[in-house]
């Protein structure tokens, strides 16, 4: 038995393992196509003052992002929603897409908070950040693609936030999908997905907090721009500000929808080749901005990850339980 034990989370390991290294492996192709000397001579060009400002304003995106979170969670306290969205989040960074949303729905269990409560703010802030997403790469590609063509790209991105817009709207839908894929993938499982039914009409019952993140997901996006503005002006690089808008937020959601950790490999490449097409900016140039940035987020995250990580341990799961029911 232990060495079946043994070998089952070897097997998890490397099941997590394999998306981030096939994202390493396409931005390392990506690095050495464009040429490893030519964006290491435009890293080398990055002035520090611009970086240090666009970390600072970095910071800001992710504070938000952690309020938002923390609205979407009103029977949690403020502080443990702050440490599970950190954790969750870098955990995006290194496992699949939708990795670090499981994480902070498990982090909330042990904490004794129940599902609904976590995974309530996971649907709201997956369909607000898709939408919001969703416009500025519509925007992007009727600029860069044919109508149609254009079109035919936003067909899959455009029926998946429909469908989780109706569930929204049709919160027993979610039973009758259940059902469906009971019977095509035949796992207890599949079965824990109709909590998503609670979480949905719990959402329904708090329509007072829609407007708040609604502008607590334009807004931070916003500023999310401002910060790859000032890594492009840290090496002197001057483009129209409103292409920058379109392309850093139309590259996060090529990421999302490539599954990969972080939209490893596929943003650096994406951000690069976009600002070449719409902006004549150097493919190297392009690459060494994103480098900044993937090295930012990195930064903010892993360091946020571990602080919180560390404080969570000390936090008393009945502190949290004692929160929940309080404030019911």
């Amino acid at each position: 038995m232990p060495d079946a034990e043994s070998s089952g989370k070897t097997s998890k390991w490397l099941q997590r393992a394999v998306p981030l290294l096939i994202g390493f492996a396409i931005a390392a192709g990506v690095f050495w196509k464009i040429g490893v000397s030519e964006v290491a001579a435009a890293l080398a060009r990055a002035q520090p003052g611009p970086v240090l400002l666009g970390i600072g304003v970095y910071s800001v995106f992710v504070f938000l992002k952690m309020v938002r979170w923390s609205i979407l969670s009103p029977g949690v306290p403020r502080l443990t929603a702050f440490r599970v969205y950190l954790i969750g989040q870098a955990v995006n960074q290194v496992a699949p897409t939708g990795a670090g949303e499981l994480t902070r729905i498990y982090i909330g269990k042990t904490r004794e908070i129940p599902v609904k409560e976590t995974l309530t703010g996971v649907v709201v802030e997956r369909l607000a950040d898709t939408g919001v997403l969703l416009v500025f790469a519509a925007l992007l590609l009727t600029q860069v693609l044919p109508p149609g063509a254009a079109a035919l790209q936003l067909v899959i991105p455009a029926a998946a936030l429909s469908l989780g817009f109706l569930f929204v709207l049709r919160p027993a839908l979610v039973d009758t999908a259940v059902s469906l894929l009971e019977k095509i993938v035949r796992t207890p499982r599949v079965r824990k997905l109709r909590e998503l039914r609670k979480a949905l009409e719990t959402l329904r019952s708090r329509r007072h907090l829609l407007l708040a993140t609604l502008l607590l997901t334009i807004g931070p996006w916003l500023i999310y721009t401002a910060a790859v503005a000032l890594f492009l002006q840290s090496m002197n690089i001057g483009i129209y500000l409103p292409t920058i808008v379109i392309v850093s937020l139309a590259v996060e959601i090529i990421g999302a929808f490539s599954f990969l950790p972080g939209g490893l490999g596929v943003k650096e490449g994406g951000f690069a080749f976009l600002l070449n097409l719409t902006a004549g900016l150097p493919l190297p140039d392009g690459l060494a901005v994103y480098i900044i940035n993937r090295g930012v987020t990195y930064g903010i995250l892993m360091g946020g990850a571990l602080v919180s990580l560390a404080t969570l341990r000390r936090a008393a799961p009945m502190e949290a339980a004692g929160a929940v029911q309080g404030g019911r």
